[in-house]
């Protein structure tokens, strides 16, 4: 999923993981796993917001969800916080 992620968010990307929680709902269950980004911020935004609509393909797992309740600029960096749901298809 990191190398994945890595390579959507493009060559220059730093991209690590902080942590991960166990998630369940009635019918499944999964982990939800929270990522520390920085990039570039010329054209940052728009690699952070196709990040929604990205196909991961990851033996096992759905993701569910992906998206970016944080960034913030900070000079030509742009730093943020990707939050992505797997589930598991079994």
């Amino acid at each position: 999923m990191l190398r994945q992620l890595r390579a959507a968010l493009g060559h220059g990307a730093t991209v690590s993981l902080m942590h991960e929680r166990r998630w369940a709902s009635a019918t499944f269950t999964g982990m939800r796993h929270y990522f520390s980004v920085r990039l570039a911020a010329a054209g940052g935004d728009a690699l952070l917001d196709a990040l929604g609509d990205h196909i991961f393909r990851l033996s096992g797992l759905l993701v569910a969800d992906c998206h970016v309740p944080r960034r913030e600029r900070d000079g030509d960096m742009l730093a943020a916080e990707v939050e992505m749901l797997t589930v598991a298809l079994d």
